[in-house]
């Protein structure tokens, strides 16, 4: 996504008019509106997102919920997602289908140990993204999980 997903508000505005029960296109919509400053709307948005579904989709579907509860500063959220991935440690998000993956499911449960105040769980969670990014080859991944780790431990 590389931050730029707020230049796709308007057309997952449109999905979610016309997909709404589906959860994750709540959750895309929802993180497009807060990374455009409309975090009004994006809560609303979440407000009236269906559960998510568990298919082949859902830790996709979760992680990007997850990453709209950090977007939008909800600890209730980020304590609720981070319980959901848990059992999807040491894994790539997406790597159920193929289609998207998003990297290190490790890498969101850091972020979100990490906003919930959970240091030595979030280093854990990024030393453990690094080894799973190192695995597949992607450096983009693993710089990723190095700064996060490195920024935990400075906090610590």
């Amino acid at each position: 996504m590389e931050g730029r997903i707020g230049e796709l508000t308007e057309l997952l505005g449109e999905m979610w008019d016309k997909y709404k029960p589906l959860g994750i296109t709540a959750s895309c919509y929802a993180l497009a509106l807060a990374a455009s400053d409309r975090a009004s709307e994006a809560r609303s948005v979440v407000a009236q997102a269906s559960p998510i579904r568990r298919d082949y989709f859902y830790d996709t579907a979760v992680s990007m919920r997850a990453l709209v509860t950090l977007a939008l500063e909800d600890r209730a959220g980020a304590a609720e997602t981070y319980g959901l991935l848990l059992p999807y440690r040491s894994m790539l998000v997406g790597g159920n289908f193929h289609a998207v993956v998003l990297g290190p499911v490790d890498q969101l449960l850091g972020d979100l140990a990490r906003f919930l105040g959970e240091w030595d769980t979030a280093a854990a969670h990024y030393a453990e993204a690094e080894r799973v990014a190192a695995k597949v080859g992607a450096d983009q991944w693993i710089e990723q999980a190095r700064s996060s780790l490195k920024a935990v431990g400075d906090v610590r």
